[in-house]
């Protein structure tokens, strides 16, 4: 699990005091996913993000407007991302649209609804060494306050432990996952 990668995508620069050294750049970041996933196998892992994946980010990223960031978590492999209000700083339709169209993994907000409807399912379910696992994505209710009102129109964001609660709540039964 990660949260707030933001579009940081650069190589190392050997700079001991440089931010990006201490992780490698993305090749670390990588490298470090690759490296606490081989002693488990592919069917025995999940990589997940808390969110934040796109926005405020560096410009060989911005500047594309996060898809090479969207491409490297692709690459990754990434089960799962929750949405961050950073998914939000383009507006609601630049998520549905084009990031969610980018994106090989769900992206996921259980508290996210628009004109009263939900803008997924809030979970996906996904296999590890042969059990289903419920992954439940949730944003804070603070991104009104922290994206542009004019692209989140008719976006509420409810209480996200409430939402997650009565998602798990739903799935308890085992119906769908284990």
């Amino acid at each position: 699990h990660f949260n707030d990668f933001h579009g940081r995508l650069q190589a190392p620069s050997g700079d001991e005091g440089d931010e990006a050294n201490w992780s490698g750049g993305t090749v670390g970041f990588a490298g470090t996913i690759e490296q606490l996933r081989a002693p488990f196998g592919d069917d025995a892992s999940v990589l997940l993000s808390g969110g934040d994946n796109i926005g405020a980010s560096l410009y060989a990223s911005a500047s594309q407007q996060d898809a090479p960031s969207l491409e490297v978590l692709n690459a990754l492999e990434l089960d799962a991302a929750a949405v961050g209000n950073h998914e939000f700083d383009r507006g609601i339709d630049d998520l549905q649209d084009r990031v969610r169209g980018i994106a090989d993994f769900p992206y996921l907000g259980a508290n996210v609804t628009v004109d009263g409807a939900p803008i997924d399912e809030g979970y996906t379910l996904t296999e590890v060494n042969g059990v289903t696992v419920a992954v439940i994505g949730a944003v804070t209710q603070e991104t009104p306050a922290l994206v542009d009102p004019a692209g989140i129109a008719g976006v509420e964001f409810g209480d996200p432990v409430e939402a997650v609660n009565a998602i798990a709540a739903r799935l308890s039964d085992g119906s769908e996952a284990n």
